[in-house]
């Protein structure tokens, strides 16, 4: 895996599957709900699908790897909302994924993400920084149609590498924030 969105996404499937784990442990049933609908919609959803969509119409060694990891934080997605939805997600598993087994049967995800802290930092900089040219189209009450420039000037307190992660992820900064450069 090379890019650092899919290391992203599965660090916070990891840090997702964890706090299931540790909620389920506690039997507080709401926090293990929680944590599943916070990663698939807002971490999954609103961001990992929206940040790879156009280059699944590619046909290339990027979309592939999209495709893969895609399809491995469904499967995994899956078997941490089994616990809080069995009936729905063994027809899931079975349907998607064809598994002969049943999800019950399944071991629970477990991977080793240490080497990801890195893009989860990167990652998460780029999406704050997002966020913030929203909302503040938003404050200013941008049109939707509008593609401002943005500028950013280095105040020092940032991590070192903002401007190299930038330059990495500008096309998709520019596609998700609606600017012009």
């Amino acid at each position: 895996i090379q890019d650092p969105i899919n290391h992203w996404i599965l660090l916070e499937l990891s840090q997702a599957g964890d706090q299931v784990r540790h909620a389920i442990c506690e039997y507080r049933f709401n926090d293990a709900a929680d944590a599943v609908y916070h990663f698939i919609w807002h971490r999954f959803c609103d961001w990992y699908l929206e940040w790879i969509k156009p280059s699944l119409s590619h046909d290339n060694t990027k979309s592939t790897e999209y495709t893969r990891v895609a399809a491995t934080v469904m499967a995994e997605a899956i078997t941490i909302l089994h616990p809080l939805m069995p009936f729905i997600t063994e027809e899931l598993w079975k349907e998607i994924f064809s598994g002969d087994e049943m999800l019950i049967s399944s071991p629970w995800p477990e991977r080793d993400v240490s080497g990801y802290v890195g893009a989860g930092e990167q990652i998460g900089f780029i999406f704050e920084l997002i966020t913030t040219v929203r909302s503040l189209r938003n404050e200013m009450n941008v049109p939707a149609s509008a593609k401002p420039e943005l500028v950013l000037l280095d105040d020092k307190a940032t991590h070192s590498g903002w401007q190299d992660w930038i330059a990495t992820h500008k096309d998709a900064m520019i596609r998700m924030a609606r600017l012009k450069d």
